[in-house]
């Protein structure tokens, strides 16, 4: 059999690389998957720098941290859980107890088995409010107990109900993935942030689909997982560049890529209008008619990046509904309103006045605008109020319509955002329907999408505010790409399916 000089090469360099790779693990006794020799398959994407260390949240980046850690569960495009490390839970004690059971197939790099004691260790860290990390600040007074009945099973019990908890907290995308406490347990918990397992790419381990095993000053070197206990990737080469070269195949944020698709989807963010519920100048029949009367469309196109929205929850997700906005002109001639030479006055016959209340820069000033426009046109007169500290401004009230930005969870936010025991409630909503549907959110966890559907319409019926516009992410991708689809709660999640098409030199 006869080698050319480039194949040659291409073998040396594959065998040298497997070496390495080889010795690189050596500290942590890692066996790393590498390539096939000749197969030198590999897709590059495009990312704003980002720091390996989970803990290092000023620099990690969440969607990378997916591909190197697994979680609990995770949660698909359209909102709902499906299995990760867990494959299979009960929901007990009114959504105060999870029973997890592990998937015997989890393993880390190493081939170790993923066990009870990395779970049950990484989760009572998470509760430690002395750990140096963020993901203990929310649950510190969320997790009462983390048990271990028996090899494959673990119970995290709350202190108070929460249906959001699987969605919200244990799924791939919310900063607590699963540790390997079998190498830092016994670290000091004040060093643990230091320890070369989160810090120093031949010591690290995880359990995801890709490996980092080099690091430049242009970006990171990644290597399939051939094992992955949820499906070997299918590219066996990850290169995630902050740099040129090369150009990437698939980016986020300034690159730019000849012959690309650019596509949109929803951030996990929306801007809305926040009606204060204790001002009496702002009655429900103008609460619902602004709700109505706005134009989502123009809005987004106002904003360029933008996608519009009508209520809390991503557009394809199981919480959604399919909402019809009546007219304004409908609403308002119904309660009484009439328009005065294009004003719209009240039944007392009182001219109509909304004040609006916006930071002074960025997208929401933006968002001020474009609204007041509107209602101008409409014949609301708007009185707009710029402000440097919106948070202060809310939870003192001194506003009656307020732009605010809020960012939306899998399991949808209404809770959290709305009920009368939320520190964000800043509109004070205390509809007592709506209520009633948060309170059997927590006491009936088989009823989720029942209950949280009657809660979005008693939002539409009574509504706390008017839901304007998602922000969008845009994504620039080459057209050799394949099996590309991204999911708003975890962009890489599929990555591993994802494919390049390269030219083949004669």
């Amino acid at each position: 059999m006869h080698f050319s000089k480039k194949a040659t090469s291409a073998a040396i360099s594959g065998i040298i690389l497997a070496g390495l790779l080889s010795l690189a693990g050596c500290g942590t006794k890692v066996t790393i998957p590498h390539p096939r020799l000749f197969d030198h398959s590999q897709i590059v994407l495009g990312l704003r720098p980002f720091a390996l260390n989970p803990f290092s949240h000023a620099q990690s980046n969440a969607w990378v941290m997916n591909m190197m850690y697994d979680s609990l569960v995770r949660v698909n495009a359209h909102g709902a859980v499906s299995e990760d490390i867990a494959a299979s839970w009960q929901i007990q004690k009114n959504s105060r107890q999870y029973i997890f059971h592990l998937n015997p197939h989890a393993k880390w790099w190493n081939g170790r088995p993923i066990s009870v004691h990395d779970v049950a260790w990484t989760y009572q860290l998470y509760a430690d409010p002395s750990a140096p990390i963020a993901a203990s600040q929310s649950l510190a007074r969320l997790v009462a107990s983390v048990t271990t009945p028996n090899a494959d099973t673990v119970v995290i019990t709350l202190v108070r109900p929460d249906p959001g908890f699987l969605a919200n907290v244990a799924a791939a995308g919310d900063d607590h993935p699963i540790l390997p406490a079998f190498l830092v347990s016994r670290i000091p918990i004040a060093r643990l942030n230091q320890s070369p397992v989160f810090n120093r790419l031949p010591d690290m381990m995880g359990s995801g689909p890709y490996r980092p095993y080099a690091e430049g000053p242009n970006g990171i070197r990644w290597i399939a997982n051939a094992h992955y206990f949820l499906g070997s990737p299918k590219t066996h080469i990850l290169l995630t560049q902050w740099s040129t070269p090369p150009k990437p195949d698939v980016a986020w944020g300034h690159w730019h890529i000849s012959q690309t698709k650019t596509l949109y989807y929803p951030r996990l963010t929306y801007t809305m209008l926040l009606f204060n519920m204790n001002a009496s100048s702002l009655p429900l029949p103008m609460r619902l008619a602004l709700n109505a009367l706005l134009n989502r469309y123009e809005l987004s196109r106002t904003l360029g990046a933008a996608i519009p929205m009508t209520e809390p929850v991503w557009p394809s997700s199981i919480y959604a509904l399919s909402i019809h906005l009546p007219k304004a002109d409908t609403i308002l001639r119904h309660a009484g309103y009439r328009q005065i030479g294009g004003i719209w006055h009240t039944p007392q016959g009182r001219p109509v006045q909304v004040d609006l209340t916006a930071m002074r820069t960025g997208q929401d000033l933006h968002i001020a605008q474009a609204v007041r426009h509107q209602l101008l046109a409409a014949g609301i007169p708007t009185h707009l109020a710029l402000v440097s500290d919106m948070h202060t401004t809310l939870i003192q009230h001194h506003f009656v319509v307020a732009v605010v930005e809020r960012r939306a969870t899998p399991f949808p936010a209404l809770a959290q955002d709305f009920s009368m025991t939320s520190p964000t409630n800043y509109g004070l909503y205390d509809n007592p329907a709506f209520q009633v549907d948060v309170t059997a959110m927590n006491n009936h966890p088989g009823q989720l999408v029942a209950n949280e559907h009657r809660a979005l319409q008693a939002l539409f019926n009574n509504p706390p505010g008017a839901y304007l516009v998602w922000s969008a992410q845009k994504v620039v991708v080459a057209p050799t790409v394949q099996h590309l689809t991204l999911n708003p709660y975890n962009p890489l999640e599929t990555v591993g399916q994802w494919t390049v098409l390269r030219s083949k030199n004669p």
